[in-house]
């Protein structure tokens, strides 16, 4: 019986580079396991032995771990404040991560405190669940909130809106009341941002245009549904009809696209 060269490579814990291990030709009529054990034994000889600590090497492991799961968690904490509203299905693939790899680790995130969970209707399709990161979470990560008064879906809206008004020639000024106003020369206009217009929209126009004096309101909505219902309540909220002149209702969509 005739056996060929084995070739392998040998590496203990902390001892340098990988030593190649080799185990010579051997002829012989019949197999002999204890003779190939003695000439591995001669040949691992000559490889120095690192002594080491067993627990120390695991506890490299797990600190190493923890990195991995601390660069992670920030990855999707940060990837939650910036797209508060995109599904699961399209942040994970976002986020490079396989769909149920998110559901767990955004669990995880939930129960140790730095998010908390909100349902938001954007007005299309069912309500979607999405998360807001608590003060812990925006601390962990280095972010702020949101500015401005109400829900999640509100503040995004008038910080999109914000955001598309960068006309130099204009400034924003301070208003407890509503949204926004840009002072444009002596021209002040105000915007209003309508999750669920309703009667309160009717109580804003109204405070904005005849107590504050604002040259021109504008209405901000989801969608053209939004839009719609919009337009009906202003139409019979009873308001003088030489207001419905400065009133405009837009969608965000035509907001953002001007």
């Amino acid at each position: 019986m005739k056996m060929p060269n084995r070739n392998f490579f040998i590496q203990t814990p902390n001892g340098g580079e990988p030593k190649l291990l080799t185990v010579p030709e051997i002829t012989r009529d019949e197999h002999n396991t204890r003779e190939i054990e003695a000439l591995a034994r001669e040949q691992t000889s000559r490889i120095p032995f690192t002594p080491f600590d067993p627990m120390e090497l695991e506890q490299k492991w797990a600190a190493n771990r923890a990195r991995v799961d601390n660069s992670l968690d920030k990855k999707i904490l940060t990837h939650y404040h910036d797209y508060p509203f995109m599904s699961a299905k399209d942040r994970a693939r976002n986020l490079g991560i396989h769909h149920e790899k998110l559901v767990s680790e955004s669990s995880k995130l939930k129960q140790g405190g730095l998010l908390k969970v909100e349902t938001v209707s954007l007005g299309v399709g069912r309500p979607r669940i999405s998360a807001i990161l608590t003060p812990d979470g925006l601390e962990y990560i280095g972010k702020k909130s949101l500015p401005g008064k109400g829900g999640l879906l509100h503040k995004f809206l008038v910080e999109q809106v914000r955001s598309t008004l960068k006309d130099p020639s204009s400034a924003f000024i301070e208003c407890e009341n509503c949204d926004l106003v840009v002072v444009t020369g002596k021209e002040k206009v105000a915007y209003e941002v309508e999750t669920k217009p309703g009667q309160q929209l009717i109580d804003n126009l109204v405070r904005d245009l005849l107590v504050s004096g604002y040259a021109k309101v504008i209405v901000v909505v989801r969608n053209q549904s939004d839009q719609k219902a919009a337009k009906s309540k202003i139409l019979e909220g009873g308001l003088p009809e030489h207001l419905h002149s400065k009133i405009e209702v837009k969608t965000i969509k035509e907001i953002l696209e001007a």
